[in-house]
């Protein structure tokens, strides 16, 4: 089997790329809440 690694490897940049970004944001934003809700 030979598969193109390189289109892979990018396809795979691509699609995972903006779900990191959202992950980080969300995370941030939730840490912030979760650490507010605590306080209280």
């Amino acid at each position: 089997d030979v598969y193109f690694w390189g289109s892979l490897m990018g396809a795979c940049l691509i699609v995972t790329l903006p779900v990191a970004v959202l992950y980080n944001l969300f995370v941030d934003r939730f840490v912030a809440g979760f650490t507010v809700g605590a306080v209280k």
